[in-house]
């Protein structure tokens, strides 16, 4: 299966995601209808792009969370009867993630990977995740330590160790990205010197992290560092690259250059 590819036995074989946005209100519009048409229209569109999996990001906010969710419901049908893996994302919200993961992971009854449960709202989550059939993924900040205590507390909760992947955290740029990766490469070094409660898949966001950086969505900086769409492409590429070398099994990216040229260069 799909999924299972991932565990450290064959940890050569990385799969790449492509995120969307639900509801991505780059306009500041309050109109939802028109948001979620455009979603189903990109979401269609992923149908194109040679990714092994599609990640869902349903960028819900507080305000007007309510509103919102009616469309999230909207939505379960559509997913059940998608044609490719899924990954589906919560708001990053500790708690209206415990809502919308909850419900995501009870209706969608496609196997998918939902991510993430935290130390805030693991308790909430995992027991929800016992009953489907779903992939859980467990997002600590970029401590080893850290990372292996939730591990633990979420199998003595009765979670199946082969429902978990972990998200070690890691930034997009500069010593977030040399952070990160030396904890993904500590982690795999650790499993595969047979810790078990660090032998996990490791799954990075690693295209939201490229995003947050402002040298990557400012245009006020000297020419010289080059057009600003090209410098996003070529930064997601190359900070992809960098966390599959660090032997992250599931690679996460926003641009659809980044899937082609992974698949190109690296596959």
């Amino acid at each position: 299966m799909l999924y299972d590819v991932a565990f450290t036995k064959k940890s050569s074989d990385f799969k790449i995601a492509f995120e969307i946005s639900f509801l991505n209100d780059n306009n500041n519009s309050i109109n939802y209808s028109e948001q979620f048409e455009d979603f189903l229209q990109r979401l269609e569109n992923t149908k194109n792009i040679q990714a092994d999996l599609i990640s869902i990001k349903f960028n819900l906010s507080l305000k007007d969370f309510d509103k919102q969710f009616e469309y999230v419901k909207k939505t379960t049908t559509i997913l059940n009867n998608f044609n490719k893996p899924l990954i589906l994302r919560g708001c990053n919200n500790e708690k209206l993630d415990i809502v919308l993961l909850n419900f995501l992971a009870t209706n969608v009854k496609k196997q998918s990977i939902i991510a993430f449960a935290q130390e805030a709202n693991y308790r909430e989550i995992i027991p929800t995740i016992i009953e489907t059939s779903h992939k859980i993924v467990l997002r600590t900040p970029i401590d080893i330590n850290l990372a292996k205590e939730l591990n633990i507390l979420s199998l003595d909760m009765g979670l199946k160790k082969d429902k978990i992947l972990i998200d070690t955290d890691t930034g997009g740029l500069g010593y977030g990205l040399d952070y990160g990766y030396s904890m993904m490469e500590k982690v795999k070094l650790e499993a595969l010197k047979g810790d078990e409660m660090l032998d996990f898949p490791i799954i990075s966001f690693i295209g939201e992290e490229v995003s947050k950086a402002k040298e990557l969505k400012s245009d006020s900086f000297n020419d010289n560092w080059g057009e600003i769409d090209k410098r996003v492409d070529l930064w997601e590429i190359t900070a992809a690259s960098s966390i599959i070398a660090a032997n992250a099994n599931i690679v996460v990216v926003c641009k659809s250059n980044t899937v082609k040229t992974l698949n190109e260069v690296l596959k």
